[in-house]
């Protein structure tokens, strides 16, 4: 924008498939004609770079990126956070402190995601059949506290094949190789900023090998979340 300021700070974040270098500016920052109340910080990038792909944002046209953690993510792990987009939007036009996201599926032909600031489109889902899973507790902290959205995976299954019959073990024993987050704490990473779904190896071993015979459309694939 015409009225951004610099702070001429440069910063780098880097990603999986790949990174970016740019420069940190503040200005007013308008989301589907809601804006913060004052000036906000983000980074304008100057160049992409390494991972598995030298050009991540431009080759698939994608315009920038928004991080929807809390805010002890941001800052490196340095003492300083920058506040997040969704809750300072939210605060700024007296909604609640919340977002919501449906994605679309274009085999089915339901058109383009949805994303929601200060609520959810309830149109969208039946709220007489929605159950929500609470935020689990990460190495004693909650989930605020450790920047991601983590909660408790309680069962898996593919088909009609369960976790219990895929390794051959008690549902205790397969949940307790779920939910492990960096030292051995309850906590299963809900990310969406990626495609990616990462199991435990013996899980993904067995779903794995279900998938690479299948016959035509691979099974689906469900979690229980607690």
């Amino acid at each position: 924008a015409s009225t951004a300021n610099s702070n001429v700070c440069g910063t780098t974040v880097q990603y999986g498939t790949g990174g970016l270098v740019g420069e940190i500016y503040s200005d007013v920052v308008a989301v589907g004609g809601l804006s913060t109340s004052s000036s906000f910080l983000f980074t304008i990038m100057t160049s992409e770079n390494g991972g598995s792909s030298s050009t991540p944002f431009s080759a698939p046209g994608v315009a920038g990126i928004l991080g929807l953690g809390y805010p002890a993510l941001s800052g490196g792990g340095m003492n300083t956070q920058i506040p997040d987009l969704i809750g300072t939007l939210a605060s700024a036009n007296g909604l609640p402190n919340q977002f919501g996201m449906c994605l679309s599926s274009p085999s089915t032909g339901t058109g383009n995601g949805v994303f929601t600031i200060g609520g959810t489109a309830s149109s969208l889902y039946d709220a007489s059949t929605l159950q929500w899973a609470y935020q689990a507790s990460v190495l004693g902290l909650t989930s605020p506290a450790t920047g991601y959205f983590t909660v408790n995976v309680v069962d898996f299954a593919i088909g009609s094949q369960t976790q219990e019959q895929l390794l051959g073990m008690s549902q205790a024993d397969a949940n307790a190789s779920w939910n492990q987050f960096g030292n051995g704490m309850p906590g299963t990473i809900v990310d969406s900023g990626t495609t990616s779904l990462v199991l435990p190896q013996a899980l993904y071993n067995a779903v794995s090998s279900i998938v690479s015979n299948a016959s035509g459309t691979p099974p689906p694939i469900y979690l229980t979340l607690s």
